[in-house]
């Protein structure tokens, strides 16, 4: 019983991780064609939607640029950082389910 509650537990943090891994790529793909100064980017309820991505990604972004420099010539590669923290922690949680299932 402990062990299909604790797989239950790995699995909804693997789907949360990836729900939080397209929000990120949404982010990145919009902040990018606002920096490419892309027509659509800049109407209303795409602004309206980077603003709430900017404010769920946000807090993880500035945790990240406190702990190490992620300004590089102008580019902020903190989203970049984020993106493989998500798929080491992911790797992790599946690793352990699989010795989780196996005993």
């Amino acid at each position: 019983m402990l062990v299909a509650a604790l797989f239950t537990i790995v699995q909804a943090l693997d789907f949360a991780i990836s729900i939080l891994n397209f929000i990120l790529i949404v982010y990145i793909v919009i902040g990018w064609l606002r920096v490419f100064n892309v027509g659509f980017a800049f109407n209303p309820v795409v602004s309206q939607i980077f603003t709430g991505l900017h404010s769920l990604i946000d807090p993880l972004l500035s945790l990240i640029r406190r702990v190490i420099p992620t300004q590089f010539g102008g580019i902020d590669i903190a989203p970049i950082v984020l993106l493989g923290g998500l798929w080491l922690l992911r790797q992790f949680l599946n690793t352990w389910a699989v010795q989780i299932v196996n005993g």
